[in-house]
């Protein structure tokens, strides 16, 4: 059964579970992220919702050390079917799948480094890393996924990129707006 949304597109079962799979992580980090005293914005998402790059709820996830959020870092939240830990060194390859070639072209055309951080989460693990905004990635990297049966273009990145979660957290905290009143 697949469903049909307001403006008459259509939703596959496989792509529905994925989006409840992906609500479900992105809930998960933004948990785990205000246990880390973080501030933390998860947008509602709607199906065929069009996307308003101008907007900074545009992502998955806001983040900031601000409560009012009027500073805020966009952040999108990738879970991975992988078992990895808290390193770059535990992630299992070389390469890591940022997100759909389509994707990224349409977000950051023109551009060969991610335009916000990414958070990864391990489905097997619950193990978050961080890649940074700016980072490198090669467009045009073919995969074949067995458990959907396609092949999908992705940007991808280099895994030693990768960061600890406890890297993003102290970044978020070093560009705490609020901070200089802390001091006073």
């Amino acid at each position: 059964m697949s469903l049909t949304d307001k403006n008459g597109q259509k939703f596959s079962p496989g792509f529905l579970k994925r989006f409840d799979e992906g609500a479900f992580w992105e809930s998960y980090v933004a948990t785990v992220l205000s246990r880390n005293g973080l501030y933390v914005l998860h947008e509602p998402t709607h199906l065929g919702e069009t996307v308003d790059k101008n907007k900074s709820y545009s992502c998955d996830l806001q983040v900031s050390m601000d409560p009012m959020l009027e500073v805020s870092i966009p952040v999108e939240v990738k879970s991975k079917n992988l078992r990895f830990g808290d390193s770059f060194a535990d992630y299992p390859d070389a390469d890591i799948k940022v997100c759909s070639q389509k994707w990224f072209l349409k977000n950051w055309p023109g551009y060969d480094c991610t335009g916000r951080d990414f958070l990864f989460v391990s489905t097997k693990t619950n193990s978050i890393l961080w890649l940074p905004q700016g980072t490198k990635v090669q467009l045009g990297v073919e995969s074949f996924d067995k458990y959907y049966g396609y092949t999908e273009t992705w940007a991808t990145a280099r895994a030693d990129q990768l960061q600890p979660l406890s890297s993003f957290v102290a970044m978020v905290k070093a560009a705490d707006p609020w901070s200089v009143y802390a001091k006073a």
